[in-house]
């Protein structure tokens, strides 16, 4: 009897402490790491790859067809500059928009250069400076190494109208 006393208070004593000490330890949150912006001279599989673009496709988007021909058509020649910021709203918007308008165009990869800023509007090779950038995303059009045009922010028609009117009028 006094064995099943004991090994009954023994296994008690132990139930105890196991629960004193876990309910004593500190239980601190997972670390949650805070996804950095894009910076820099990056690619479109960069910028569909950064935190809360994954699923930005813009198939809420389907732009006019005979304003994709007449870009297709005058696009050739043409280099676009496209400052976006991977935390802006209006960035997660229409840059989804313009990769689907850039497919359906055939504007090659190759004619887009992306640059990516921080908070700040800012890069580390003075393109921002350089190109006067107050606001993302800004799309700058480029032909013979002038620039024919540029969208800031929100287009004032639609997308496509506007890149059509300065692929035509440039």
């Amino acid at each position: 009897m006094k064995n099943k006393c004991f090994i009954q208070a023994v296994s008690l004593f132990l139930l105890f402490i196991s629960l004193f000490v876990t309910g004593c330890t500190p239980q601190s949150p997972a670390p949650t790491a805070t996804p950095q912006p894009l910076t820099g001279k990056v690619t479109r599989a960069d910028v569909q790859g950064a935190a809360g673009w994954e699923t930005l496709k813009g198939e809420d988007y389907s732009p006019d067809a005979s304003l994709v021909k007449a870009i297709q058509e005058n696009a050739g020649d043409v280099k676009v500059l496209l400052f976006l910021g991977t935390w802006c709203g209006d960035s997660k918007r229409e840059v989804p928009h313009f990769f689907k308008l850039m497919d359906q165009a055939g504007i090659a990869e190759s004619q887009v250069e992306i640059i990516a800023l921080d908070r700040s509007k800012k890069d580390a090779e003075g393109l921002t400076e350089q190109w006067q950038i107050e606001y993302v995303p800004t799309f700058i059009f480029i032909k013979d190494g002038k620039e024919i045009g540029r969208i800031v922010e929100t287009p004032k028609d639609s997308l496509e109208a506007n890149i059509a009117a300065i692929l035509t009028e440039g």
